[in-house]
């Protein structure tokens, strides 16, 4: 890396990277800067340098991975003249018929394991009584089948090294991934879309393949999406090469695309693997041929297969991706389990995960409990994800939320509208609707159908022309809905209004954990929530002091409460593993400032929406 030093403010010096991507990034954050679309902090600069290199080696990843794809097809070609050469050391290792025979042999064998019928399963006991006198048959059958799969692979291995075939090529080392943390409204998220923008300039445009999990998509496009063509780096043309697919997904999303893929591919019969794999193909986009066609270990590929076998195998690894995760948290300790095998398949195909956070990685364990699934997803978390703080500030009065600021400098520059109303302002609620709705009467439980789950979210009351609707607190929080819920009003719906929200405590966990969701996916969606509740905002969180958004007092000084008597006694730390919360707090303290920042002319402008004024 080249570092030129410029003379700066008082004399300091600015290294100023030569890369091209490192450029890109810089420039683009200068320029915003600049147009005063952002004010400027030495510490976002400094999160931003670090991702500038992160970006060229990313660069530098693709231009490798590029390479390596063609060095496979070149390793192809050789090993397919080397093997049917006319070579004595064949003839003398396998004999004229011999190879022909023991492979004919090997997969018969491999056929009968594999046959359920009755018939051959009581033949095959017969010949494996004394095994059987010790063990099930269960037990048996997988030691058989597993000891079959090992000289299968010898085969393979025996065949390729006779005929000097050299190993297949290794993939490159990918770049570390990047696990950005820090308060909220500090501009996480802003950094990771300025991230994703200078990817998108500076990778070559057919070589790359956006998707955004966040965005709808309709039934067609959602089908579209789950056919998966297939890629072999084994056929003749060799300027058919894999995209490098570059996702982008708020956490929540992709939970839920993890759980409907594992469900739905698993169970279409689009690719071979477990349900994990279908998780991971989703991400990928495509299916991978992974094994040269004339290897008889080509035959392990229609089951499922242990991870030792697979290392045996020397196949080629599944395509990596670049993945943005917005929001990470870890709520539920069920999700930790399927994350961590996504995560792990995930890394272990190259691909780079950058996510955000308000917690370090390790903090987690004391959010979500300590537990082997948990602590081993840490583990991989540290190993593989660069950590970085942002703003690594030690005096807590220096850190800046700038969802709040805004919100501060709108009030005082008469440049925000009111979308957030006490009980002793409901007639204000009153007509802002009446004024959005044209005094229209609205649509009473008007249906609106959710993509790829063949049901319907019920709008109590909605303007379709205008493009609002109205709910009650309990309506939409209180009834049992989800996430993909919430996705779709926001989709359908510019401006949400929502009455009767009481003072939100940890005794109503499950209704604040939709309310959190919900402010998530109207944020995401560019859409406003109008609230009317029985306190002021500041007052709106009870579990949560004003003065409390600093992560680490809330990780010292916040107690735990009990999630199975809503909070009702206080105990100590020894007991966490029974004890949420936490996660509530950090969460809800992000949803309240982005409540903030919808309230100004600058958010509204951005996303083109009108709120009327007073």
């Amino acid at each position: 890396r080249r570092v030129l030093r410029l003379p700066g403010i008082l004399g300091l010096t600015r290294p100023v990277c030569s890369y091209r991507g490192c450029c890109t990034l810089l420039s683009r954050y200068q320029d915003k800067v600049k147009k005063g679309d952002l004010l400027y902090d030495r510490e976002q600069e400094r999160v931003v340098e670090v991702l500038s290199q992160r970006s060229q080696e990313i660069n530098e990843y693709a231009t490798k991975m590029d390479q390596y794809w063609k060095s496979i097809h070149e390793w192809q070609k050789d090993r397919k003249l080397k093997l049917e050469a006319p070579q004595s050391s064949i003839r003398s290792f396998f004999g004229r018929n011999s190879s022909s025979s023991s492979h004919q042999k090997l997969i018969e064998e491999y056929r009968i394991l594999n046959d359920k019928s009755i018939a051959t399963v009581n033949e095959l006991k017969k010949k494996h009584m004394a095994e059987l006198a010790r063990d099930p048959w269960p037990v048996v059958h997988k030691r058989l089948l597993l000891d079959l799969q090992y000289r299968i692979i010898q085969w393979d291995q025996d065949r390729e090294s006779n005929c000097n075939v050299p190993r297949m090529p290794q993939r490159p080392v990918p770049p570390r991934g990047l696990y950005l943390h820090g308060q909220v409204g500090t501009g996480k998220t802003m950094i990771m879309n300025l991230f994703l923008d200078s990817l998108q300039n500076t990778l070559p445009k057919d070589r790359m393949d956006v998707m955004n999990f966040s965005t709808p998509v309709t039934e067609a496009q959602a089908s579209k999406n789950c056919k998966f063509p297939l890629f072999s780096p084994f056929d003749d043309n060799s300027e058919n090469l894999p995209p490098l697919r570059i996702v982008w997904s708020h956490f929540s999303d992709f939970l839920r695309h993890c759980y409907r893929n594992m469900n739905s591919l698993n169970a279409s019969g689009e690719f071979l693997g477990d349900a994990v794999d279908a998780c991971v193909a989703a991400f990928v986009g495509y299916r991978l041929e992974r094994d040269p066609p004339d290897r008889l270990s080509s035959l392990l590929t229609g089951s499922r297969i242990t991870s030792n076998v697979e290392y045996r195998m020397n196949r080629l690894p599944l395509p990596p991706v670049i993945i943005f995760f917005d929001e990470f948290q870890m709520i539920d300790i069920g999700d930790s389990s399927v994350v961590k095998n996504v995560f792990e398949r995930l890394l272990n195909n190259g691909s780079i995960i950058i996510t955000s956070c308000n917690l370090p990685p390790r903090h987690m364990l004391q959010i979500s409990g300590h537990n082997q699934d948990m602590e081993a997803f840490t583990d991989l978390l540290c190993e593989s994800l660069t950590s970085i703080k942002l703003p690594d500030i030690a005096n807590r009065e220096e850190i800046i939320d700038y969802r709040k600021k805004h919100f501060s400098d709108a009030l005082e520059s008469n440049e925000s509208r009111q979308i957030f109303f006490s009980k002793e302002n409901v007639h204000q609620f009153e007509a802002l609707w009446d004024r959005m709705s044209g005094n229209q009467q609205p649509e009473m439980d008007y249906p609106v159908e959710i993509p790829n789950y063949k049901r319907n979210v019920i709008i109590p009351k909605a303007n379709v022309n205008k493009r609002i609707c109205r709910f009650s607190f309990q309506e939409l929080c209180s009834a049992e809905l989800s996430s993909i819920d919430y996705n779709t009003v926001a989709k359908n719906f510019q401006v949400i209004f929502v009455d009767d929200i009481p003072q939100l405590s940890l005794k109503w966990k499950n209704e604040v954990r939709r309310f959190i969701s919900l402010i998530d996916q109207v944020y995401n969606l560019h859409s406003v929530i109008v609230c009317q509740s029985e306190t002021e905002i500041d007052n709106f969180f009870k579990d949560l002091p004003s003065d409390m958004f600093d992560t680490h007092d809330i990780l010292e000084n916040l107690q735990f409460e009990r999630s199975d008597d809503y909070g009702k006694h206080q105990v100590g730390m020894a007991s966490i593993t029974q004890f949420s919360g936490k996660s509530e707090k950090f969460a809800f303290s992000r949803a309240l400032s982005r409540l903030q920042e919808m309230q100004t002319n600058r958010y509204l402008q951005t996303k083109d929406i009108s709120i009327p004024s007073e």
